[in-house]
């Protein structure tokens, strides 16, 4: 994954995988970008139960944990970096997403993956949105934000069905 990583045009981001034998991420946990004047920080946490569903190949010199501690640890070093929208980009699973935005400050949006939830609403947890938009480019999630003053004012999502036998 870090070789094909390097052919990619996007980052790989993992707050939560590191190198087994030194303790080191083995990918950059976070991102930073400057939009119209709006510093967002985006985090990333790889699936923690990958040594239960996939081949050794997939996970063999690394370890993982549920990216609690990880997630915590940046949103607020992004918050004194002064981001002003912190998303979480997670593949834990919408379960496992809403228990870690329930221990978890400064996080403002979830996009969450990993259990091909269609989650048709904005749904709230404490002070942090999460939404799920299905699996397999069935479905897509669409998020508006509307910003003053560098501070986040109204959120709109729109969920689209892209695939006609999905309920």
């Amino acid at each position: 994954l870090i070789e094909l990583g390097t052919k990619l045009n996007f980052p790989i981001l993992a707050a939560n995988v590191y190198d087994d034998e030194t303790d080191e991420l083995l990918f950059p946990p976070v991102k930073t970008y400057e939009i119209d004047g709006i510093k967002i920080g985006v985090i990333g946490v790889a699936s923690n139960i990958i040594k239960k569903n996939m081949p050794a190949q997939f996970w063999e010199g690394a370890e993982f944990t549920n990216g609690i501690d990880e997630s915590r640890y940046w949103a607020k070093r992004l918050r004194d970096d002064g981001v002003n929208l912190v998303i979480l980009l997670s593949h834990l699973g919408y379960p496992q997403d809403i228990e870690l935005l329930k221990q978890v400050d400064g996080i403002d949006i979830c996009l969450s993956g990993h259990t091909h939830n269609r989650i048709r609403f904005l749904e709230k947890v404490r002070n942090s949105y999460i939404i799920q938009s299905g699996s397999l480019a069935s479905s897509m999630g669409f998020l508006e934000l509307d910003f003053v003053d560098g501070e986040m004012k109204n959120i709109r999502h729109e969920y689209t069905v892209l695939d006609n036998l999905v309920q």
